[in-house]
Parts: structure tokens; C-alpha cells; sequence
């Protein structure tokens, strides 16, 4: 039988046995990460509404309060309450300002995932692109300087030699 020694052994140990520490317990570490990411994730996740009731709750009796007793509320009496709480006022409003941006931040993109089929036409629908531009011609409803940019436009457009074009395209007459 072979057992394992402690980390620290106060005993004298053979030649032929070999000094060993014990390796950290990789499962157990990541288990607390997983924990800290999925604790993280909550407070990101609702550090809108974890700032948003405290907020509330500590505003909230000063506004009662002007209500119940039904003063006016004097542009002076905001002024000065502004200016005497200037530091509590700009470091909130940076938190959530920096809270909002590392939000939008660390948030996931939506990913769409489109299903789509590809459809093969009857091979009577099959045309290339010199068979396009001959029905053009043979139309005649078009200049010349409309042909011509047809004709670019068949070029540039990728349309290979065996295309599946409608037969409102490629019909004699037109449709």
C-alpha cells in the first residue's frame, strides 16, 4: 500500500523517496470561480435596480414630505441642496455613469440565426449573361446608353455564365 505524505513531514525520508507538495485542488477553485463569474453576472445584470431602490428609498421621504406639507418648491431650496451635497451628487452619478457604460460594455450581442433553403428553378430558367443582354436588345424599349449600363451592371454583379434568372428577364417578348 502507498500512501500519501503530508506537505510538511517532520521525519527523515530515504534516499530513494522523493520530496513531493500536494497540488492545489483545481476542482475546488474552479468551482469558486464559477460561483464569483455567476455573482458577478447578477450584479452587472441588476446594478440598475440595486442603485435604483436605495436611491429611491432614501428620496423618497424628502419628496413625501413636500407633498404632504404642500410647499412650494423653490428653485433656492434645490440650489442649495445642490450645493451642499456637490461631492455625494457627482460620485453617484459617475458610478452609474461609469455602472451604465460597462454595462452596454460587458453585454452579450444578440445572435441571429437565419434558417433558410435553397431553391433550384426548372432548367428552362437557366441563362447566362450575354442570353440577358440579347433579350435587352431585342426588346427595344431601351437606348443604347441603358443597354450599356445593363451591361455593367450584369458584369459587376457576379451573375456567373449559368444563372437562374425569371422569366420576366429572360422571356421573348418581355414580360
Amino acid at each position: 500500500l502507498h500512501f500519501q505524505r503530508p506537505f510538511l513531514s517532520l521525519t527523515m525520508s530515504n534516499q530513494h523517496d522523493h520530496d513531493y507538495q500536494e497540488l492545489p485542488n483545481i476542482h475546488l477553485s474552479s468551482v469558486k470561480l464559477k460561483y464569483l463569474k455567476l455573482i458577478y453576472h447578477y450584479v452587472i445584470s441588476y446594478s440598475f435596480y440595486l442603485i435604483l431602490i436605495p436611491l429611491l428609498t432614501t428620496l423618497s421621504p424628502p419628496i413625501s414630505s413636500l407633498l404632504i406639507t404642500k410647499q412650494d418648491f423653490e428653485f433656492t431650496y434645490l440650489y442649495n441642496l445642490l450645493a451642499l451635497n456637490l461631492l455625494p451628487i457627482i460620485s453617484c452619478s459617475s458610478l452609474l455613469i461609469f455602472l451604465a457604460t460597462l454595462y452596454i460594455i460587458s453585454r452579450s450581442r444578440e445572435i441571429y440565426l437565419v434558417d433558410f433553403a435553397c431553391y433550384k428553378p426548372h432548367p428552362a430558367l437557366k441563362a447566362s449573361k450575354t442570353t440577358c443582354i440579347d433579350r435587352i436588345v431585342q426588346c427595344g424599349a431601351f437606348l443604347e446608353e441603358s443597354i450599356e449600363f445593363q451591361r455593367k451592371i450584369f458584369e459587376r454583379s457576379c451573375i456567373g455564365d449559368e444563372a437562374y434568372l425569371p422569366d420576366s428577364v429572360t422571356g421573348i417578348p418581355p414580360r
